[in-house]
């Protein structure tokens, strides 16, 4: 009862609008990644248990070490994808190549620089990350101009990315 009732307050954290492992690959909150995995594991492990017992008692009594092992194999496959989860998160999992891909082109799309060199970013809290903008300015652009520049590509940003720290750069330098 106590891990439903866990697992309950974990599915509205994660809300309606998005699937179980979409959610556990895109969130940067490595709490609710572990009370997810961690508290879908104990109730299929013991909803294997449960009914392999059942079969045990009431059938044979192989069923308890058939049971013994799915639960086992179970904990063993969500406790790796658990381990994968939240070594990205510990090693600076960023954006998605496709939110990357969505910003450079909101950038572009504001014709304000010459081109975006690269977008780098990497998680530094709960849905918050740090993006650095590389970007090359029109020779025309004076110091006024580009600090113009900079703010409205902050402010674009913001506007996506709400709990963002934004740097843009202008030293033309190609990040890797």
């Amino acid at each position: 009862i106590v891990e439903g009732y866990s697992l309950l307050q974990a599915l509205k954290v994660k809300g309606k609008n998005i699937s179980y492992l979409s959610y556990i690959k895109k969130t940067t909150d490595s709490s609710s990644v572990v009370v997810l995995i961690e508290d879908t594991a104990a109730l299929v492990g013991l909803g294997f248990t449960f009914v392999a017992i059942l079969l045990a008692v009431t059938v044979n009594p192989i069923f308890d070490g058939i049971g013994a092992l799915v639960t086992g194999l179970i904990l063993g496959v969500l406790s790796i994808i658990l381990a994968l989860e939240l070594g990205k998160l510990l090693k600076g999992e960023g954006l998605s190549q496709s939110d990357t891909f969505k910003l450079k082109m909101l950038i572009n799309k504001t014709k304000l620089v010459q081109q975006v060199n690269a977008i780098q970013s990497m998680v530094i809290g709960r849905d918050k990350f740090l993006i650095i903008v590389s970007v090359d300015p029109f020779d025309s652009d004076s110091g006024l101009d580009i600090e113009n520049i900079s703010e409205t590509i902050k402010q674009l940003i913001l506007k996506e990315f709400e709990e963002a720290l934004i740097f843009v750069d202008f030293s033309n330098l190609k990040i890797k």
